[in-house]
């Protein structure tokens, strides 16, 4: 398990998942969210030593009550784990998160400013993730999970916020941030199709790089899928790749 990977399961807890199990050969994480894209049996194994009938009963039993899970491959394990899925139980790959950190170092000056989400932006905020992000089918479930966060936690950071620029609503992001693990994730954070190409991505990420910085933590990290638009574009801004997971269907053809 990488150093990333497990700070950000502390960073986690009790926003985005409810507990993680640790068994000799896997982790159970479990999600406050119920479908696959959050609810994992991640191995520390090679397949071949994976407990496959112990993490198939915890499959089965996490379904009978409405939690759909995935197997989420660390990269060291990902060919020996294509080979026994392509062999055995030839499940999907869902999708890899390359996980991108940076330790913030420099004063910036992005264009624009950042506005906290409120009870009369967060329609707004809601609307742009689906326009942004239409292939993820719980985006006003997890906009409104971390508003509520935003507004109730008093342990962990939670801030979501709308780009403006020239008195437009440009783009939106969201922030979770611990003083405790000096780690900060970016997440959920994007740019109206008819504002891209023109800087805004890379404004965002500085502005929260600066907020990150006023609130005392040093450590800032995000998932990106490989190749994208993000990922160039945190790389252009000194991020570094650090960690890359595979997310397999825990259910066969």
């Amino acid at each position: 398990m990488s150093n990333i990977f497990a700070r950000g399961l502390k960073l986690f807890d009790g926003i985005i998942n409810k507990a993680v199990d640790n068994y000799p050969t896997f982790l159970q994480i479990k999600s406050v969210f119920s479908d696959e894209w959050y609810n994992f049996i991640v191995p520390l194994v090679p397949p071949t030593q994976l407990d496959w009938p112990h993490a198939k009963t915890i499959i089965a039993a996490e379904k009978i009550h409405g939690i759909s899970m995935s197997y989420y491959i660390p990269d060291q394990y990902i060919d020996a784990y294509k080979q026994h899925f392509l062999l055995q139980d030839q499940q999907d790959n869902l999708s890899s998160d390359i996980y991108i950190s940076k330790k913030v170092d420099q004063e910036l000056s992005p264009v624009g400013k950042l506005i906290l989400i409120d009870d009369q932006t967060i329609t707004t905020y809601i609307k742009m993730a689906k326009t942004c992000f239409p292939e993820w089918a719980n985006n006003e479930e997890y906009a409104l999970h971390m508003y509520d966060h935003q507004k109730n936690n008093t342990r962990t950071i939670v801030l979501n916020y709308l780009l403006v620029h020239n008195n437009e609503q440009v783009g939106f992001c969201g922030l979770i941030g611990s003083t405790n693990t000096n780690l900060a994730y970016f997440h959920n954070t994007g740019v109206l199709p008819q504002f891209r190409r023109k800087g805004y991505f890379t404004a965002i990420i500085q502005h929260l790089i600066k907020v990150t910085k006023s609130l005392g933590i040093h450590d800032t990290y995000a998932l990106v899928e490989q190749d994208s638009g993000s990922y160039h574009g945190l790389l252009k801004l000194g991020y570094s790749v650090e960690d890359k997971y595979h997310l397999f269907s825990s259910t066969p053809h």
